[in-house]
């Protein structure tokens, strides 16, 4: 679906720290790095994590992006975004602000049936994000859904379903 992006909060950094064997977060003990998952004291890797809202012409659809949906987004690592973090915060924010604001993009978008205390919720991921330029934009996708957020939760009333690509 085509829609336009916009990163929902601004206020804290678009990565956090990971291990890099397993891409979980990576906390600091004391003067080194510890995976709680792998068991282990790792050197830490920036990875994406973003929460951004998604807008077309049916509605709003907030996800969470992560590293490899995000490099095309962002047109830079998440490695390279952490060092212009520590090196200047405000040119940081610029260009977060800059590739997130009201930018046109491609996406297809993965949805998850959680449940927490028989309290059932849609999460969503992007699974694969492309910006759109001016020439292309304009040129309709095939068999696009009508409306992305009515097909989601369309696919969640079928007993027994998890998860559905669109």
């Amino acid at each position: 679906a085509h829609a336009i992006a916009v990163l929902e909060r601004d206020d804290k950094p678009v990565y956090y720290m990971a291990c890099p064997d397993c891409k979980r977060k990576i906390e600091e003990d004391q003067t080194r790095y510890v995976c709680h998952t792998c068991k282990s004291y790792q050197e830490p890797v920036p990875m994406y994590q973003c929460q951004v809202l998604f807008e077309d012409q049916t509605g709003q659809l907030c996800a969470v992006l992560f590293n490899e949906a995000a490099i095309p987004l962002f047109g830079r690592s998440a490695t390279e975004m952490f060092l212009k973090y520590r090196e200047d915060q405000a040119e940081y924010k610029m260009l977060v602000e800059e590739s997130t604001r009201n930018r046109e993009v491609k996406l297809r978008i993965l949805g998850k049936l959680d449940s927490y205390r028989d309290v059932r919720k849609v999460r969503f991921k992007v699974h694969r994000l492309e910006p759109i330029n001016d020439n292309v934009a304009s040129q309709p996708l095939p068999n696009e859904p009508e409306n992305l957020e009515a097909n989601i939760f369309a696919s969640y009333s079928q007993p027994n379903e998890a998860r559905r690509h669109y």
